[in-house]
């Protein structure tokens, strides 16, 4: 397939209310399919299935430019709705991570065209929900809160801190520098809270 860097996450919903993860990607697979829709990942409240490599386009949606730049996720719409936004949160936390992909550049597929999807979490509290569980997890319990927002922008993060020669690093001083000068802005992020309070506290020594 036509390889690809991706920079976003789509986020779709099957609109099958009886189909897994692996019906799904078996359905995809079928000689019998003829549409052109395709995605990388379906989640259920069993499993995530990959279908096609997230280095390779998929077309989840009818923008070619958002394809060639997006890791496309259906979350089904059978099983324990609760369980299967808990692991599709997961799933789309790992990715972030996994790609150095931030936060911000999680989208719903409404976003790219005009369509109810995904139809299971409509714009509004629904969807600022899910994007909730999938900030909560991003960061290990173990390692500061949020440390991804660091990690992203190059500087290298630990479950028990920071090293000195981390914190020496060019890329961390730029980072806080722009921390300082938004502080109370950023501040206001519920999941950076914890990160900023520490970058505060140390900055007061």
């Amino acid at each position: 397939g036509t390889r690809i860097t991706p920079t976003m996450i789509i986020v779709h919903s099957t609109a099958n209310p009886r189909s897994s993860a692996m019906g799904e990607r078996n359905w995809l697979l079928n000689p019998a399919n003829d549409r052109p829709a395709s995605w990388h990942y379906a989640v259920d409240d069993k499993q995530a299935v990959e279908a096609i490599p997230p280095g390779e386009v998929a077309h989840g949606t009818l923008d070619a430019r958002a394809n060639h730049s997006a890791i496309q996720v259906e979350i089904c719409e059978s099983g324990n709705r609760q369980q299967t936004l808990k692991h599709a949160a997961e799933l789309i936390a790992w990715l972030l991570m996994e790609h150095k992909i931030a936060q911000t550049n999680v989208f719903p597929h409404r976003q790219f065209q005009k369509k109810n999807c995904p139809q299971i979490l409509p714009a509004g509290p629904a969807w600022d929900g899910f994007i909730t569980q999938v900030c909560a997890a991003i960061t290990p319990p173990t390692a500061p809160s949020a440390s991804m927002l660091l990690y992203s922008l190059g500087v290298p993060i630990n479950a028990t801190g920071w090293t000195a020669k981390e914190t020496s690093s060019p890329s961390f001083a730029r980072v806080l520098s722009v921390i300082v000068e938004n502080f109370a802005e950023l501040d206001k992020t519920p999941w950076c809270g914890e990160l900023f309070r520490k970058i505060g506290e140390r900055l007061g020594n």
